[in-house]
Formats: C-alpha cells, structure tokens, sequence
C-alpha cells in the first residue's frame, strides 16, 4: 500500500513540475491546434468561398441539423447557404470524400446514414488505429508532448465543469477533442494519424448524439481521462492502449442506439419548424 502511495505521490509531482512549465504550455498550446485541424487566425490570408461552406454544411451535418438521409438539392442549399452552385459542388465534393454525404446516380446527394451496425463497425477500426496512434506516441513522446497532455487535461477538466453547470457544451466538445489530438500528437507515422483523422471525422457526429444528451456527463468521465493521462505520462504504453479502447467502448455505450436518439430529435426538429417559439 506504501509503494503504491508512492507511485502516486511521485505521479503528482511529475504532472505538477511539467504543468508549471509556462515556456512549454505555450509551444504546445500552437501545436495542439494544428494537430485538431483549427485554422490559425491571419489578416492577409483569405478563407476560400467553398472552405467556408464546408465547415457550415459540416457543422450542421455533424450537429444533426441536416439529418441523416435528408436529401441535399443544390437549389435549397444555395437558399440556405448563399452560395454559388460551383462552392456548393466543391464542398459537397469534400464532404462526399469524408463519408458525410452520399452521392447517388440519378438521385443526387443525401446526409449519410447513421445506423448502429455501421457505427459499430467504425468503432473496430477505430480502436485498432487509435491503439497505434496511442502506441507510437508513447513510445516517442518528449517533453513538449508531455506538456501538451496535461495542459489539455487541466482545460478540459474546467471546460466539463462549466457544463455541469449548464453552459454550453461546444466549449468542452473542442476541449475534450484537445485533449484526445494531445495524446497521439507525438504519434510518428503520418498515415497513422491521417487515418485517425479521417475516422474521427466519420465518428464525431455519433459521438455528438452523447454531447447534445440533456443529461450531464457521468461523474466517471473525467476519471477515465486522468487514467489515460496518468498511463501515457508514466510511460505505460500496454496500459494507455487499453485504457483508451475502453474509453472508446464506453463512448459507444452511451450513444447507442443510435435510431432512438435520432428519432427523437427528428421529432424535436419537426416540433420547432411548427412552432418557432418551441424551446
């Protein structure tokens, strides 16, 4: 019992020394948003008209707005959207090459399905490559990783407490996507973690049916990412691997299934077209 005391008393001091470190916070903090995809704020560089369409359409197709199977018919998208019929194409074009969409002959584009067999198939394949990702970083990870790991732990523990509180939950969703791109950053194999992009992608509108859940967020979550945290500092690669697969099993039990939840926010949606006043 004392050597396992120790081990934690030591656990601590290490996150502690590599939190205080302000010089690496700051490094890791630019490399955390390349790592999740964020485009960095500039005054001379302009955002392509069809890139910004994207990220709208995504938004609202991850977010469920655009439910799945709706049809997509670019007059009603340009009413939407304001855009042009030529963006409207490239960002569907984009999105079609995610998984989002569906093109189909004759029929044009729809929403993708979402089903559990299909969300269930995706979470295999997801859990071999995040257990490569995690692997590889581990094993590689330096200071700087380190650093970035329990900087995005400590903004993530703050953002799940604002929303026990009842704020908004898009501020933790990025925060617990930061946290999650920390672990794998010092991952070396660019296909790796191309791949793990392209799934999460595929992945992130079942998993936001759990974010958008009126319940709060179990207590245990947030233990579960210390755990993953404490394993991967500590240099424990068999155990990050593990614990991160059950974190992405758990995940899964808390959105399925998948057609009940879908259901209800169909009806939900319909209700709100009735009544806009509808809460």
């Amino acid at each position: 019992m004392n050597d396992l005391r120790g081990k934690r008393n030591s656990s601590f001091s290490i996150i502690q020394l590599i939190f205080e470190n302000a010089l690496r916070l700051q490094k890791s903090s630019i490399r955390l948003r390349a790592m999740s995809g964020i485009p960095r704020t500039t005054t001379t560089t302009k955002q392509p008209v069809y890139e910004s369409i994207y990220l709208a359409m995504k938004s609202d197709i991850v977010e469920c707005r655009l439910l799945p199977n709706e049809r997509l018919r670019l007059e009603d998208l340009k009413q939407k959207y304001g855009a042009a019929f030529t963006s409207l194409r490239e960002a569907l074009s984009r999105l079609i090459s995610e998984g989002l969409v569906v093109m189909e002959q004759h029929r044009g584009a729809r929403v993708a399905d979402m089903m559990d067999d299909d969300f269930l198939d995706l979470l295999h394949v997801r859990r071999i490559i995040e257990a490569e990702a995690m692997r590889s970083a581990v094993i590689n990870g330096d200071d700087e990783w380190e650093s970035a790991i329990v900087a995005a732990f400590h903004m993530y523990e703050r953002a799940l407490g604002q929303s026990r509180q009842g704020q908004a939950s898009a501020h933790r969703i990025q925060r617990h996507n930061d946290f999650h791109n920390a672990l794998v950053s010092a991952c070396i194999s660019k296909r790796t973690l191309s791949l793990r992009t392209m799934l999460y992608v595929q992945a992130e509108r079942y998993l936001m049916l759990s974010f958008k859940s009126p319940a709060p967020p179990p207590d245990s979550i947030l233990q579960e990412h210390e755990n993953i945290m404490r394993a991967a500092l500590a240099r424990k690669v068999d155990l990050s691997v593990a614990l991160i697969q059950e974190h992405l099993d758990g995940a899964a039990q808390r959105v399925m299934p998948i057609g009940t939840t879908l259901e209800r926010m169909s009806r939900a949606r319909l209700t709100n077209r009735d009544n806009p006043k509808a809460e």
